[in-house]
């Protein structure tokens, strides 16, 4: 019982984390060369991220979302790659300017 608590806690915290997660949507008319450039640098956030300490919820719903409104997985991590030098502030003006295309809902109470 005593190692079966922490478990069942650590999973109920997983659990609730995420049951916080966004909810992103891509508009329907995106062209595809911007639908490819915008994946590449939310991929691009997300690695980021990850290598900062942590990647935001929002920005790995964001690919996701990218991703499932078909946008090419191998065309945008070759993009992605690209970017890889691109100074912070021009990655963050990319990622400003993919914005308007991400419909974000707010995460929904209880899961």
């Amino acid at each position: 019982m005593r190692l079966a608590l922490p478990v069942l806690t650590a999973l109920a915290l997983a659990g609730a984390a995420l049951a916080q997660t966004p909810t992103v949507t891509i508009e329907d008319d995106v062209a595809p060369d911007n639908a490819v450039k915008c994946a590449a640098v939310r991929m691009t956030q997300v690695d980021i991220g990850t290598r900062g300490g942590g990647a935001s919820p929002a920005m790995v719903a964001a690919v996701d979302a990218w991703l499932k409104s078909g946008v090419d997985p191998a065309k945008a991590k070759a993009e992605a790659q690209k970017l890889r030098t691109t100074p912070m502030p021009e990655i963050a003006a990319l990622g400003e300017a993919c914005a308007p295309f991400e419909i974000k809902a707010a995460p929904r109470a209880g899961g």
